[in-house]
C-alpha cells in the first residue's frame, strides 16, 4: 500500500481547460462537437448495450469515445481504409498501421489487447477459425474495425484491461478517466510516469507536428466532455 500511495502522489491531476480554452475549444470546433454529440445521441442504445453488458462505466466508456468523434474525418478515413486493405492485409502492420473507424483504432492496437491478459468474456474478439491464414484474419480485422458495434467491443476490452492494471490506485473518476483516455491515445497503459507526461502533451486533434494552431491535451477533452455531462 506505501508503494500505491507514493506512485499516487505523483500522478497529478490537473485539468488545464480554462474558461478561454472551453470557449475557443467550442467555437473553433462547434460543428465537429454537435455531431459527435448528435451521433452519441442518435447510437446510444447500442452504445449503452455494449457499455452495460461489458461492465463499462458509461459516462467513461463516452468520454474516452467523444475526442475521437470529434476529429472524425469520413473522406481521411476511407483513404485510410484503403490503405489498410491493401497494405496491412497483404503485409501487416510493418507494411501499414493506419487508424481506422469511428473511434480511430489501429491494427496494432488490436494485436495488442489481444496479446493482453484479459477478462475471459473477451476472448471471443480473437478467436478465429483455425482454416483461416493470417491475410484473412487481418481483412476481417479491417472489416471490423469500420464496424461500431466492433469497435465499442474492442474499446470495453481495453478499458477493462487498463481499469484492472489501475484499480489499486483508487483513482477517483476524474483520474481514472484521465489515465484511460491517455493510455488510450498514447499508448502508456501500464506506466503511470509515461502516462502522466503523455496526459500534458498538448497534440489533439493534429498530432505533435501540428505547430501553427491551437492544440489541447486529448485527456482534457475527455474531462470536458465528462464535465458537460455532469451538468445535464
Amino acid at each position: 500500500m506505501i508503494k500505491i500511495f507514493i506512485i499516487l502522489s505523483f500522478y497529478s491531476f490537473s485539468f488545464s481547460f480554462d474558461t478561454n480554452d472551453i470557449m475557443s475549444f467550442e467555437n473553433k470546433y462547434y460543428k465537429e462537437i454537435k455531431w459527435a454529440n448528435n451521433f452519441i445521441f442518435d447510437n446510444k442504445s447500442i452504445i449503452d448495450s455494449i457499455f452495460i453488458n461489458n461492465n463499462i462505466d458509461i459516462e467513461l466508456g463516452l468520454s474516452i469515445m467523444f475526442p475521437e468523434l470529434v476529429r472524425y474525418n469520413f473522406l481521411k478515413d476511407q483513404i485510410e481504409i484503403s490503405l489498410n486493405k491493401l497494405l496491412y492485409v497483404n503485409g501487416g502492420i510493418e507494411y501499414s498501421d493506419l487508424s481506422i473507424g469511428l473511434l480511430q483504432m489501429k491494427p496494432s492496437f488490436i494485436k495488442r489487447l489481444s496479446n493482453s491478459p484479459r477478462l475471459s468474456n473477451h476472448d471471443l474478439l480473437f478467436e478465429f477459425n483455425e482454416n483461416l491464414n493470417d491475410e484473412d484474419i487481418r481483412a476481417i480485422i479491417i472489416q471490423r474495425l469500420q464496424n461500431l458495434s466492433y469497435q465499442l467491443l474492442y474499446l470495453s476490452c481495453f478499458i477493462n484491461i487498463i481499469d484492472k492494471h489501475i484499480e489499486n490506485y483508487n483513482f477517483s473518476k476524474t483520474q481514472k478517466i484521465k489515465y484511460i483516455s491517455t493510455a488510450y491515445n498514447s499508448g502508456a497503459w501500464y506506466n503511470i510516469n509515461n502516462n502522466d507526461k503523455y496526459s500534458q502533451k498538448k497534440t489533439y486533434p493534429n498530432g505533435p507536428d501540428e505547430k501553427k494552431i491551437i492544440q489541447y491535451s486529448f485527456s482534457d477533452i475527455s474531462l470536458y466532455y465528462y464535465n458537460k455531462l455532469k451538468e445535464n
